[in-house]
């Protein structure tokens, strides 16, 4: 199982694009962990159409006040699921096949517990 979490604060601009490339992995994701917050803006519009394209579950919470970005994805990371568990900025746009060649990576070296990648070629 593969899991994305992502902090996001007044990221509109960018969060569509983001997680259609998130959507769009040759290596599924199974679900994506979004907790707000606590921004000015909206982005429920956002999220609810990207569930329906691509029929990818989105876990979307509000915290009930800004706590910065640390421990949002801190608290997104506790509600994952995943075997592999990856962190994404609301403003990031992945590679195609960053998913699929970060979990090759890891499979084949088992002794390691973490990766991390700007950019995965």
């Amino acid at each position: 199982m593969v899991s994305v979490v992502m902090a996001v604060y007044n990221g509109r601009k960018y969060l569509r694009e983001q997680l259609e490339s998130i959507c769009i992995q040759t290596c599924k994701v199974d679900e994506i962990i979004l907790i707000d917050d606590k921004s000015f803006e909206t982005v429920l519009d956002i999220i609810d159409n990207i569930q329906e394209k691509y029929g990818i579950q989105i876990k979307y919470y509000v915290n009930e006040k800004n706590i910065g970005y640390a421990q949002t994805f801190f608290a997104a990371l506790k509600e994952s699921s995943g075997t592999y568990i990856f962190f994404s900025d609301q403003d990031d746009i992945w590679d195609i096949n960053k998913v699929k060649h970060m979990i090759n990576a890891m499979t084949n070296n088992q002794s390691m517990l973490c990766l991390s990648a700007l950019n995965i070629i």
